[in-house]
């Protein structure tokens, strides 16, 4: 599969555009043509070879705090006196050149997902969450990673000591290097000596309802291990060598953050807290012995700086720890990183890295929102690839919908439809995943009703016709039967039942198949509830690990036997409001959109009203208010919740003669919010619509046009009272 035709979702694509300089930023990465070895350790230091194309971006001088030794006018003469070569060595462990191109390559603008997966895979980065144990962490993020975590040897296999870092998911990153610090007199003839140190930088994303605290990276930077003056052999090629212990350790060290965003640069990425630090070599070797050298940081993004023209008002940027001479007479007011990748030999910096902000308000679930979590704002490290890990364990909740992902996985070509040497995308490529290998992925969707109801459409198709009649639910909405059409990959994602290559024939690269009702609605909110708690946004790239714990209980290959145990068949007969549940969302069903027969217009909410607000038809634009929620109701019926507000349900005002008006109205779990979905014959996914209280009735969209207001007319088969939904799952 190719990437996604929106590639500035993809997180190998961000935009960061070349006039803030950034993509060329992160061509050069690290490391680049020219090289040099050091003497003290045999580490590669690299010295990239500067871009021409990088344009300038300026930035104010940054605040300073002096926390010990010198006045400002004292270095400023201690400056003008000295010249200062400073340089990030590459760790032992580091990728190799190969591995660097790869990096490099993936973080270059416009570059596609299988480049950004090979980037990830080089340091076996990425951790998944499990289907079926969401909900703890909905209440919070993953745990940080802790300085002492980012610099021991588990930690520093998974890629912290390399160049580029560690992403360890979308919330959490970390990255140590070594600094080498080296001493010249002011015209650089006479070397004085070189201290190496250590810098820690470890960073965590966020979410909430607040683009203030939503919209923020939290990053923390360490510097420490500072050796003895030394003489380097590598700093001290061509020069005289002179070395002088109190020039060196009165050296001034600059130490600080910068961010640069897009697409504006300034703001894209604000500071909201930190400053730089600067004091003599000495003074950082004393208080990094006393453990007083660790400095919090904090950027932003406004959501009226993010771009415009995505629903997600989207902003990018490059952060990076920044180490330089102190030079207070000549701040410097252009951007640091640009001058760190560049190859200025007065500035180091820690590997540039990705952070993204976002404002898509379509991360949501009910089951999340019944906790009082809302998350329309966050902030992720997208240079990693996130994967949901579903488990066969009957533990987990829904093992049948894990066996069917395996076995798409393991036998493709024993799916259904079965075509030899069938291969279906999505495999997450595991920590062993060779670079260079194509990788196929998945790519969610949202805001294409259209593309999901063909997904849906070509899987249930494949599951009738091989099923049996009583084997399959045609109609997951009611819960009248035990078995509902699964499919994967999901209908949520690019890569559906309804794909097609560049000539428009379908790809077929898919398997559905029938699987217990509450385990295939199970999988689908756990889905969904990944995408909101992992900001997984339209266009992201993901992919699907499954675990096989514990055998399912079947012959893999083929669909679950309908003759399977007696407490499984006495549980998947029985309606599901009539179930205990162990957890009573279970009984919500979605989210869905309900299309009138016609044409593409769909039920809505007006203007995303409250209580005693009418219903519409209005043309599919993704809204909340576009999308609802159904709830089993008592007797089979159903109960729906707009989007918007859950806690409001469709009414029908109390009256279900012809042409009453629908509305929505504060939920009262009275017959008037009750109603009933009925197959039309003859089709696959036409329903009707009908009051509970009258099933005479039926809801009507008289001539389908957009803001027709839907009323009651009795059934009479006519195409109007015909609807047909889509789920995003």
């Amino acid at each position: 599969m190719t990437a996604s035709s929106r590639s500035l979702r993809a997180p190998g694509a961000l935009r960061l555009s070349l006039a803030v300089g950034t993509a060329a930023l992160l061509v050069l990465g690290s490391a680049g043509a020219g090289s040099a070895t050091t003497g003290a350790t045999g580490a590669r230091a690299t010295h990239p070879t500067p871009h021409a194309d990088i344009p300038t971006v300026r930035v104010a001088p940054a605040p300073v705090r002096l926390l010990a030794g010198d006045t400002a006018a004292e270095a400023a003469q201690a400056a003008r006196r000295t010249h200062v070569v400073i340089r990030a060595d590459t760790p032992a462990g580091s990728p190799s050149d190969a591995a660097a191109d790869d990096v490099r390559a993936a973080l270059t603008s416009g570059a596609g997902p299988d480049a950004q997966q090979r980037a990830a895979a080089r340091s076996g980065q990425g951790e998944g969450a499990d289907a079926g144990r969401l909900q703890p962490l909905a209440a919070g993020l993953p745990p940080h990673i802790s300085l002492d975590d980012c610099r021991d040897q588990k930690t520093r296999g998974d890629g912290s000591g390399k160049y580029h870092g560690w992403v360890r998911d979308h919330y959490s990153y970390c990255q140590w290097r070594t600094i080498t610090y080296s001493v010249y007199d002011a015209s650089k003839a006479v070397y004085f000596g070189s201290v190496k140190f250590r810098s820690t930088l470890v960073g965590w994303g966020s979410r909430s309802n607040d683009p203030a605290t939503g919209r923020l990276v939290g990053l923390r930077l360490a510097v420490d291990n500072f050796s003895t003056p030394y003489m380097d052999g590598d700093a001290g090629k061509g020069k005289i060598p002179e070395f002088n212990l109190g020039i060196v350790l009165g050296s001034q060290l600059e130490v600080g953050m910068e961010c640069l965003g897009d697409p504006k640069p300034a703001t894209s990425c604000a500071q909201r807290s930190g400053s730089y630090q600067a004091a003599p070599v000495a003074a950082w070797t004393a208080l990094s012995r006393a453990g007083r050298t660790t400095y919090s940081y904090s950027f932003g993004s406004d959501p009226s700086a993010g771009d415009q023209k995505t629903r997600e008002k989207l902003a990018t940027a490059v952060f990076a720890g920044i180490f330089q001479p102190y030079t207070p007479e000549n701040p410097p007011t252009t951007s640091r990183i640009q001058a760190c990748v560049s190859g200025h030999e007065e500035v180091a910096c820690t590997a540039p890295d990705l952070v993204r902000f976002d404002s898509a308000r379509y991360l949501w679930t009910p089951r999340i929102q019944e906790q009082g979590l809302v998350f329309n704002q966050g902030t992720v490290f997208p240079r990693v690839m996130p994967f949901l890990r579903y488990h066969t364990s009957p533990s987990y909740g829904m093992p049948q919908a894990a066996q069917h992902i395996l076995d798409a996985f393991t036998q493709p070509a024993n799916t259904d439809p079965k075509w030899p040497g069938k291969t279906i995308p999505g495999k997450w490529p595991g920590k062993d995943f060779v670079p260079g290998t194509p990788g196929e992925f998945l790519h969610r969707m949202t805001g294409n009703a259209k593309a999901v109801r063909q997904n849906r459409y070509y899987a249930r198709k494949t599951c009738i016709a091989v099923s049996a009649p009583a084997d399959y639910v045609v109609d997951p909405v009611t819960g009248q039967r035990s078995r509902e059409c699964d499919e994967f990959p999901f209908a949520s994602t690019k890569e559906g039942a309804a794909a097609r290559d560049s000539a428009g024939n379908l790809l077929n690269r898919y398997s559905a198949r029938a699987i217990d009702g509450s385990q295939n609605r199970l999988g689908g909110n756990e889905l969904a509830d990944w995408y909101a708690l992992d900001r997984i946004l339209d266009g992201d790239e993901f992919s699907i690990d499954v675990v096989n714990d514990v055998d399912a209980g079947r012959s893999t290959g083929s669909p679950v036997s309908a003759n399977g145990p007696a407490t499984a068949r006495a549980e998947a007969s029985s309606p599901p409001n009539a179930r205990a549940l162990a957890d009573p969302t279970d009984a919500w069903h979605g989210p869905v959109k309900l299309f009138t027969h016609a044409n593409e217009y769909v039920l809505a909410v007006a203007q995303a009203g409250g209580s005693g607000t009418r219903t519409v038809e209005w043309s599919d634009l993704d809204g909340d208010e576009q999308w609802w929620w159904f709830e089993d109701g008592p007797g089979g019926t159903t109960i729906l919740h707009p989007a918007h507000d859950t806690s409001l349900c469709l009414d029908d005002a109390g009256s279900t003669v012809n042409a009453s008006p629908l509305r929505v109205a504060t939920c009262n779990n009275t017959s008037a919010q009750q109603f009933v979905f009925a197959r039309v014959p003859q089709t696959r996914q036409d329903f009707t619509l009908r009051p509970a209280s009258d099933q005479a009735q039926c809801i009507d969209a008289l001539q389908q046009n957009q803001g027709d207001v839907p009323q009651m007319w009795s059934c009479s088969g006519v195409p109007q009272q015909r609807w047909e939904f889509a789920e995003d799952d």
